[in-house]
């Protein structure tokens, strides 16, 4: 069962500004250590990089729908060895999310919590990245 969708399109030139203006303040508030490291590894593609998961924590952000109280350090974009991209959710984002849970298939369902599966897809064509996520349960 479907709880929530989000995607969410960026210009990466917007990000090297903000990046270019604001420098580590910016990477600090909003990356983790993780995604700095992955990010600053890709050299001068490093911006596109932070612009895409830039765009998976807003994706997520609408797929759970409640932001109240989300840090942007409470969703973190990691790799799996093959490369592809998943989200881990901590502190409010997880609270957050598991509300949106019982909304959609009522209260007492703490048992159905491990199933929620949070699918990440995020692609580019410059200047331009996209990242999309489905949040499902069972």
């Amino acid at each position: 069962m479907i709880i929530g969708v989000g995607t969410d399109i960026i210009d990466m030139r917007r990000i090297q500004k903000i990046w270019n203006r604001h420098g580590e303040r910016f990477l600090n508030r909003v990356f983790t250590s993780y995604e700095q490291t992955y990010c600053l590894a890709k050299n001068k593609l490093a911006a596109n990089s932070f612009a895409k998961i830039f765009a998976a924590k807003e994706s997520m952000l609408k797929a759970i729908g409640n932001t109240s109280g989300i840090d942007w350090h409470d969703m973190e974009v990691r790799h799996e060895p093959t490369g592809r991209p998943f989200l881990k959710v901590s502190g409010s984002a997880y609270k957050n999310l598991y509300q949106a849970v019982e909304e959609v298939l009522g209260k007492g369902h703490q048992n159905d919590y491990p199933n929620v599966k949070i699918n990440l897809s995020l692609s580019d064509e410059p200047p331009y990245g996209i990242a999309f996520v489905i949040v499902s349960c069972g």
